[in-house]
């Protein structure tokens, strides 16, 4: 008895064959790219969440700081932030309103793009 023809004609053909492997490799690339762009925007989260803490951290210690101190500080400096990519700055700025001071805390990044997160808020004297 034999199990296997020659002469059969069931099985997969050469086209079969071939565009399963198109399909195939289709759904490769595809979930190769998925990766890959998910990784970039997991690092630019990442950078974006550094950013956010750094510009808390920085107006918390404005709020901490006496008004008339803050005053005597003008203008800030500009800083870098050691987890960001290089070429980073943080910027303090400060605006009397008369009573109170507006600050703004600027941390901007490069990434594929320029990137920056400013968080504001108002200092009252005491």
């Amino acid at each position: 008895m034999k199990l296997f023809s020659l002469n059969s004609e069931s099985g997969f053909s050469l086209i079969e064959v071939l565009i399963a492997l198109l399909i195939l490799s289709i759904v490769i690339a595809g979930g190769g790219l998925f990766f890959f762009y998910a990784r970039c925007a997991i690092v630019r989260e990442g950078h974006r969440r550094v950013a956010l803490q750094t510009a808390s951290q920085k107006i918390e210690e404005l709020k901490a700081t006496s008004y008339e101190k803050i005053l005597e500080s003008m203008p800030f400096p500009k800083e870098e932030v050691d987890n960001l990519p290089s070429g980073n700055t943080i910027t303090t700025e400060i605006e009397d309103l008369g009573g109170y001071l507006e600050a703004t805390v600027t941390v901007s990044w490069q990434n594929n793009s320029p990137q920056k997160v400013s968080l504001v808020t108002l200092i009252a004297s005491r």
